[in-house]
């Protein structure tokens, strides 16, 4: 515990929703993350999923590496 963030997500004037969800998986931790967010249909053509968010893909791969490393970010060599 705990195994579940509900958030929103304040923005531009905007408001998203954003929910995380840990469970176990076949021995393992499994992360369910649901970014929601309504936007006008002109907005998702020209972004299509760029539209809600980019980035969560960077920040969990990050978390990857450095669950599979060990690795500690060095803020210095980042800049």
């Amino acid at each position: 515990p705990p195994r579940h963030l509900a958030i929103t997500w304040e923005y531009g004037g905007d408001t998203t929703w954003v929910d995380v969800r840990l469970s176990e998986r076949d021995g393992a931790t499994h992360l369910e993350l649901e970014h929601v967010a309504h936007v006008p249909d002109g907005f998702w053509d020209k972004y299509g999923p760029g539209a809600v968010g980019v980035g969560w893909e960077l920040g969990l791969r990050g978390r990857a590496e450095h669950l599979a490393t060990g690795a500690a970010y060095d803020p210095v060599e980042g800049a």
